[in-house]
């Protein structure tokens, strides 16, 4: 593999992001803002299956994660720029196909940052929040349906002279609540010497990434596990009293079963669908609330 100048490639994360039995990883060439699918091919062979080139520069941190809950893991990407940093989500349409799907900008921070990126399911629930540390702030990035995510947790950190920080979550005191470790380099007054140390952070409830439901006007939309055997569970939200429409549909557009068509008041709802007498393959679950639709894909595998 060469992928242009070797002196700026950096970064890397991996995950069948495609979803065809063969491990794939990224890079990026950092200062030219390319990102490339690496996929493992046999034993001992690699080849770059998808690139993609993208306006920014600085391109050198990477995560990845099923953060949006739609059962394909997303890959994420952080530029650091004069005016903050990006970070770009891509998802696989298809096999060694990807697009990019959604776009974070960090004003805090800038050139000079070094972004800390990783995924962790935060709450226990079995879905990863996507954890950003910028500049002096903290985020945690939940998804709330497919391709769609929201803030859910900020926290600033004081930033001292000279520190450098990175952020990992671990439940030290085995609490049942991830705690967070932030660690930092400090210099001293002349800029030469340097004192290395960590802060520990409890956590609470208050730090618990709340459902996003609970502040949400729009409806929401998810199905677990996914891919599935056989049957699935399908979560959803609607914020008032109208009436839910939630259908099953093939590839073609085409409706294979009405799941739920009636009214429903506030909350949060579970149906399970059960296809044992469908062939495997890829079909879309559709919520249709007043002016609002939904549409969550959905992988049967036997």
């Amino acid at each position: 593999m060469s992928p242009g100048q070797q002196s700026t490639v950096a970064g890397f994360a991996t995950d069948d992001y495609d979803r065809d039995g063969f491990q794939d990883f990224t890079v990026s060439e950092g200062l030219r803002g390319r990102v490339y699918v690496v996929e493992n091919c046999a034993d001992n062979e690699y080849q770059v299956a998808w690139q993609d080139s993208t306006p920014f520069v600085n391109l050198y941190f990477h995560t990845s994660g099923d953060v949006d809950g739609d059962g394909w893991p997303e890959f994420f990407l952080a530029a650091t720029m004069s005016n903050g940093t990006w970070v770009l989500v891509y998802e696989a349409v298809g096999n060694n196909r990807f697009s990019p799907r959604f776009l974070f900008h960090l004003l805090a921070a800038g050139v000079l940052d070094y972004p800390t990126l990783f995924t962790s399911d935060m709450n226990d629930d079995g879905r990863n929040e996507l954890i950003v540390f910028s500049g002096s702030y903290l985020h945690f990035f939940r998804g709330y349906r497919d391709d769609a995510y929201a803030l859910s947790y900020l926290k600033q950190e004081l930033v001292t002279r000279g520190a450098k920080h990175s952020v990992q979550v671990y439940d030290i005191d085995n609490d049942g609540i991830k705690d967070l470790l932030i660690s930092k380099a400090q210099t001293d007054s002349t800029g030469q010497h340097y004192r290395f140390f960590a802060d520990a952070y409890r956590g609470t409830s208050l730090t618990r990434v709340h459902r996003i439901e609970d502040y949400t006007l729009s409806p929401t939309l998810r199905a677990y596990p996914n891919p599935f055997n056989a049957e699935c569970s399908i979560e959803y939200w609607v914020p008032t009293q109208q009436r839910v429409r939630i259908s099953i549909h093939d590839v073609a557009g085409r409706r294979l079963r009405v799941l739920l068509d009636g009214i429903k008041s506030r909350g949060n709802y579970t149906l399970r669908w059960e296809a044992s007498n469908l062939p495997s393959g890829v079909y879309f679950c559709r919520l249709e609330f007043l002016d609002a639709r939904l549409t969550q894909k959905l992988v049967l595998s036997k």
